[in-house]
């Protein structure tokens, strides 16, 4: 009886197959990681948020382009009511060195009449070298410092 076992052919084994498939399935996927462009934050940037007195800053995310940096976030009271969020941001990008490499303003937008945040984003045209800095800081409107 052992001889017969021993002389019927074998199917290859299904163990070999899932590893054709892993080993294609990694090699895709390794891919497509090396092409995709790293985060500022995953090239050494770091964000630095500075609230002002009503207003507080909420998640701030940047993504590298061709064309510089562009920023998104939002921000919105301390004291949490509808409204226009007063003020707007200045976004900065610092060097290491602490030498301001480009910096602008951008005004918040709400969602609707009822949104108690805003939104803002802006393009910093600049390419930051690693360990650089992202100061989101909100500023007063001037108008109404009382």
């Amino acid at each position: 009886m052992r001889k017969k076992i021993d002389e019927v052919e074998r199917a290859p084994s299904h163990g070999i197959r899932i590893a054709i498939v892993l080993a294609a399935l990694s090699s895709m996927t390794g891919a497509g990681c090396a092409t995709n462009p790293a985060t500022p934050e995953e090239r050494g940037l770091t964000i630095e948020k500075v609230a002002s007195r009503e207003v507080v800053v909420g998640p701030v995310r940047a993504e590298q382009r061709s064309d510089g940096i562009r920023v998104y976030g939002s921000a919105s009271r301390r004291i949490s009511r509808r409204g226009a969020v007063p003020g707007h941001v200045h976004l900065a990008i610092m060097s290491p060195d602490g030498q301001v490499l480009s910096e602008t303003d951008a005004s918040f937008m709400r969602r609707n009449r009822q949104a108690q945040s805003a939104g803002f984003n802006a393009l910093l045209p600049v390419e930051a070298p690693p360990g650089s800095v992202l100061r989101v800081t909100v500023q007063p409107n001037p108008c109404c410092n009382f």
